[in-house]
């Protein structure tokens, strides 16, 4: 990333520095750019941990305080806004999101920022039709908290930019995946360890999957070149990838072949009833296992005269299932699969995930120089390596 321009030994301070991108950015401040960074450090503080190997200064108060982010705030010439809300309901996450932004983009005016960069989202753009957008494509708020309260906070960055003069830029990413990405990397990933993965259209809708390390590259440029003042920018990986070809990967990683299922249509109506069912068949073993460990319930039955005509029709049970064990059938070791728990997307979310819409980073590439380096292959390698060393997945699957 040397050839991008950054000052080295630059005063920058980072909201949600604890958090997936922003810690990653943080590590490619000091390590890369011998940046002095001071950090915002969202709730769960755990997340800090990552930065303790650099000389961070950390800053554990409220973004919507105004006194102390002006504070945490002076002497730095770059401001990289990733922080939002997401430990409190729905309206709690907005007004802190929205409120805090315009919190900073008070306290960057004040302390005369040279450039203020906010980290948005692609999903502003709600469930579009098939085929490539840019950022001329009409934003909308569509009912999904986390977009909308991004919407709203990209709205104060622009409007501070046109009637106050703040040097604001806003970046949209798209399907942020790689080490310590808790959505698209540890999410999936335990998910398909622990069951199946029902992806709607059959799988083929656009992931626009951006490998961590290309979004920070995008926000290093957008923060150093000119023409990056007062715009939006869409940032996405390279290539067309769907989210069927996106969660391969992960299920090459655990050694696994079979635990994505391919729902047709956007509408999850029918997968959550399958999944209702599937459960409800699964209350009564769980019950009697649940009252077999527990002593009343035995001295109970054993008391009610029960035991022995309850011991035989176990041991028909067993007789009979022995006798057909040797007789398994491809068709009913799939079914046996089949019993596996099933996650399944928010119903409100299943169109944006069936939707064949591709981000154009045309405009990046023209006005930041923005050219990712990582493709899907590269980028799940490097996530898999991580992966192993993090022991989210088994050291010895799918090793030589």
């Amino acid at each position: 990333m040397n050839s991008i321009g950054f000052p080295k030994g630059t005063n920058v301070f980072v909201t949600g520095g604890s958090g997936f991108i922003g810690g990653r950015l943080v590590e490619c401040l000091v390590r890369d750019y011998e940046a002095n960074v001071t950090a915002l450090v969202n709730r769960p503080y755990a997340g800090a941990l990552r930065m303790c190997r650099f000389p961070v200064n950390t800053v554990f108060e409220p973004m919507t305080d105004q006194k102390a982010m002006q504070k945490a705030m002076s002497g730095c010439s770059i401001v990289f806004h990733l922080a939002y809300a997401k430990s409190g309901n729905a309206k709690e996450d907005y007004k802190v999101t929205v409120e805090g932004t315009q919190t900073l983009a008070t306290a960057a005016l004040k302390c005369g920022v040279d450039r203020f960069v906010n980290v948005s989202t692609a999903a502003v753009y709600g469930n579009r039709a098939n085929g490539i957008i840019d950022e001329t494509e009409p934003r909308i708020r569509w009912g999904w908290n986390y977009s909308d309260m991004k919407l709203d906070a990209e709205n104060v960055v622009l409007d501070f930019h046109k009637s106050r003069g703040l040097p604001g830029t806003v970046l949209q990413v798209a399907g942020v995946y790689g080490p310590w990405g808790p959505v698209f990397t540890i999410a999936p990933l335990r998910q398909l360890q622990a069951g199946r993965v029902g992806l709607p259209n059959e799988g083929k809708g656009v992931s626009n999957a951006t490998y961590v390390d290309d979004v920070v590259q995008a926000l290093l440029r957008a923060a150093v070149m000119e023409s990056a003042v007062g715009e939006i920018f869409m940032i996405k990986g390279p290539g067309r990838i769907t989210r069927l070809e996106f969660y391969e990967h992960y299920q090459r990683m655990i050694g696994e072949n079979d635990r994505i299922v391919l729902l047709k249509g956007t509408n999850l109506k029918s997968a959550f009833r399958s999944k209702k069912r599937a459960a409800t068949r699964q209350l009564a073993p769980s019950a009697v296992r649940s009252l077999k460990s527990n002593p009343e319930f035995r001295a109970a039955l054993t008391a009610s005269g029960l035991v022995v005509p309850l011991k035989w029709a176990c041991n028909l049970v067993r007789r009979k299932n022995a006798a057909t064990a040797s007789s398994l059938t491809a068709s009913t070791a799939a079914k046996t699969n089949e019993e596996l728990p099933l996650h399944l997307p928010p119903a409100f979310y299943g169109k944006y995930l069936a939707a064949e819409t591709e981000y154009s980073i045309e405009k990046a590439n023209r006005l930041l120089g923005y050219d990712p380096q990582f493709d899907i292959h590269a980028g799940m390698a490097a996530t898999e390596q991580w992966a192993r060393w993090a022991r989210i997945i088994d050291c010895q699957v799918g090793e030589s």
